[in-house]
């Protein structure tokens, strides 16, 4: 909101696209009036002087590109708004659907039957969370499992029996100690694994999952990306080892026992991969000829395609003023609202005065995964707590000492990395640790209002001393 501030106050934006290519314009100028950079400085850390720099650097180079990294910006009691307010640069500078700057997807996605049974969702209860994300349910086929823990408690609006999970962690849940807790209160539990996990120690039945050799599978090259649009059949290598199975062939076996054989190909894996492919005019007999894959035809989307065919708003424009989100009752501005945890409440900082972000990627493993690798294990072997060395400093603490990490919901014990990776005032701690699971210590209550998503970037904590 500072960056759109100086470009606004400095008549920095491109004005013949705000003029004929946005709406709610007039609203935003309004709206960042109150963000001067001095504010911006003050509620983010970031000099004022940087945020005029930026701004300046950003509204004068032609073209240029903000790389967005999503799960950073919507991980917040903001979350949504967050990244609303980011994504409107492009758009203000002159910089939105531009070779070189932030092109919009292909105009022609590619050519494969969505086999996902979407068309059964009007038919069915209303998906979890709809009632309190209804924007979510409206732009999402998928239900939001931030309700997930309340409807399975309270039975409301339906009562939820069961759970299957295939490959599911329960320690990727904010507060998970409440999913787990609710997990528990259903009549079945049923777990899909490669190996024993502390979610598996919950299920009532636990089934092996093949691993992707063991079994054939279609891979798709990146949607986002029509020059790599690809596809390939990738060949079984091993037979499944044991009694493990194919996840498409535990859940092909369900469906048959359930009824729904006629739905799920008879069974038939092959029969489904060329449902998919149908519309591609590839066949599996071609692919299995050219292991390597073959394109799919796409058509590119031409760079400035808005002016013919208007951008996929109910206004055909940027609405900087979202006509969709007040629909659904929220702001149709990028609003900002003080988080519940934030540093500039005084009352609760002064007992939790670091914010702690959880969850930032690492080269070593992917998520839970790669665990038990012993050559990854080597690189890191436990979880840690990257605590700046002006915080550690005032705490007395050293790289690879013992610390107490708590915020509202608890405490878990962990050992510290010094670093200026993280900035003063910040900590950092990676999830998916059974022996400190950092979720543990996250709200899955006080989540971002239009998504659901759980605030795993804005949360207030303290770190001490064992």
């Amino acid at each position: 909101m500072a960056l759109i501030h100086v470009i606004v106050a400095e008549g920095l934006y491109d004005h013949a696209f705000v003029k004929d290519w946005t709406v709610g314009f007039d609203n935003l100028v309004r709206l960042v009036e109150a963000f001067p950079p001095r504010r911006g400085q003050a509620i983010t850390g970031v000099p004022a002087d940087q945020i005029r720099e930026t701004a300046r650097l950003l509204a004068r180079i032609k073209p240029a590109k903000i790389q967005f990294s999503a799960s950073a910006t919507v991980h917040a009691a903001n979350g949504v708004q967050n990244h609303r307010a980011i994504i409107l640069l492009p758009a203000l500078t002159g910089n939105l659907d531009v070779p070189g700057g932030n092109m919009l997807p292909f105009d022609q996605p590619p050519p494969l039957r969505d086999i996902s049974l979407r068309e059964r969702l009007a038919s069915l209860p209303p998906r979890i969370g709809t009632e309190r994300f209804p924007f979510w349910s409206q732009v999402t086929d998928e239900g939001q499992l931030a309700g997930l823990a309340d409807q399975i408690v309270s039975g409301r609006p339906y009562p939820i029996k069961a759970l299957i999970g295939i490959g599911a962690n329960v320690m990727m849940f904010a507060d998970s100690a409440r999913m787990r807790e609710a997990w528990t209160q259903l009549d079945l539990l049923v777990f899909t694994d490669f190996f024993p996990t502390p979610t598996t120690d919950l299920g009532d039945y636990v089934l092996p999952a093949a691993t992707y050799m063991e079994g054939p599978a279609l891979v798709t090259g990146p949607p986002f990306s029509p020059q790599a649009a690809r596809v390939r059949y990738r060949e079984a290598v091993l037979e499944p080892w044991g009694e493990s199975r194919p996840d498409w062939w535990i859940l092909f076996e369900l469906a048959a026992r359930l009824g729904l054989r006629d739905m799920f190909w008879q069974g038939d894996f092959e029969r489904s991969v060329a449902d998919i492919l149908s519309p591609s005019g590839i066949d599996l007999a071609e692919l299995r000829r050219h292991p390597e894959g073959l394109p799919l035809p796409t058509r590119p989307h031409e760079p400035w395609g808005y002016r013919h065919t208007g951008f996929d708003t109910p206004s055909g424009k940027v609405e900087i003023r979202s006509s969709l989100l007040e629909a659904c009752g929220y702001e149709g501005l990028p609003v900002y609202r003080e988080p519940t945890e934030s540093p500039r409440r005084p009352a609760l900082a002064a007992d939790y005065p670091l914010v702690l972000t959880t969850g930032a990627r690492v080269p070593v493993y992917t998520h839970s995964q790669f665990r038990r690798v012993t050559s990854l294990q080597r690189q890191l072997p436990e979880p840690q707590l990257e605590v700046n060395p002006a915080d550690a400093s005032l705490r007395g603490i050293a790289t690879g000492e013992q610390v107490v990490l708590s915020t509202l919901r608890g405490r878990i014990v962990v050992r510290a990395e010094v670093t200026d990776v993280v900035p003063p005032g910040v900590v950092q701690m990676g999830h998916g640790w059974p022996q400190a699971d950092v979720n543990l210590l996250t709200d899955g209550v006080q989540v971002d209002p239009i998504s659901g998503f759980p605030a795993f970037k804005s949360l207030l904590c303290q770190v001490s001393r064992m």
